[in-house]
């Protein structure tokens, strides 16, 4: 079972068959193996995957029947306390992402210092997910950060343009929807070229499809960036 803090989701999209996996196939491959130890530390830029990725581990697993928490770490800091960490070491797999949202947070610093001793000592698996390599992320407890240096450290190399094209095409003709090569272009040259932004922009464009009774036309797409822009969404 997958246990997820109230109101967290995970991404149907978000599976290891519609990962791209381009430059680390290393890193998926060891993520597929149902060895516990020793603890993965994943860093990478925006759009680089490392959701998308920790969330497919804990959709394998959890189908493999599996205990796996997801804890969203910039979520929890916001809107929970630290004593989430609590009781979970029994977990087969724990999943944390954005271990910068805790940064700088001694009592969730604390809190999960001891999460990682319990998971380490019970030969359980650990994966995090960082902007930054352990050397570089702030945080105040150094015992901390030299537990995540301990470990695989991987850094997650984002899709270049030619995925990232075939990205958008993909997962436009699973909604139903047709992305023509001169949109695609458009949408890459005037939008953030990360590829959780342009699926995000993907979203929307869906949904205006959809009120409008429209084709994803190349004249339909630039009227429907222009409201955006002029809305305050970021663009490229």
């Amino acid at each position: 079972m997958t246990q997820l803090p109230l109101g967290i989701r995970l991404s149907t999209s978000a599976t290891f068959n519609n990962f791209e996996v381009g430059r680390n196939q290393e890193l998926v491959e060891l993520l597929h193996q149902k060895s516990d130890s020793p603890p993965v530390y994943i860093w990478g830029g925006r759009g680089s995957g490392r959701t998308h990725l920790l969330q497919a581990v804990c959709r394998e697993r959890a189908m493999q029947g599996d205990a796996v928490f997801y804890l969203p770490l910039q979520d929890l800091q916001e809107n929970t306390t630290p004593a989430i960490l609590e009781g979970i070491s029994l977990a087969r797999c724990v999943c944390l992402d954005d271990l910068e949202g805790i940064a700088g947070d001694a009592h969730w610093e604390g809190a999960l210092f001891s999460l990682y001793n319990a998971l380490h000592e019970a030969g359980q698996r650990l994966i995090v997910t960082a902007a930054s390599p352990p050397s570089e992320i702030f945080l105040g407890l150094n015992d901390l950060r030299s537990r995540f240096s301990w470990g695989l450290t991987y850094h997650l190399q984002p899709p270049d343009e030619a995925a990232k094209r075939r990205i958008l095409k993909e997962r436009a003709e699973a909604r139903g929807l047709r992305l023509g090569e001169d949109v695609i272009s458009y949408l890459m040259h005037r939008w953030q070229r990360d590829i959780s932004s342009l699926l995000a922009l993907l979203d929307d464009l869906d949904q205006a499809s959809w009120v409008n009774k429209r084709a994803l036309t190349l004249p339909f797409v630039r009227d429907c960036l222009s409201h955006l822009m002029r809305d305050g969404t970021n663009s490229g």
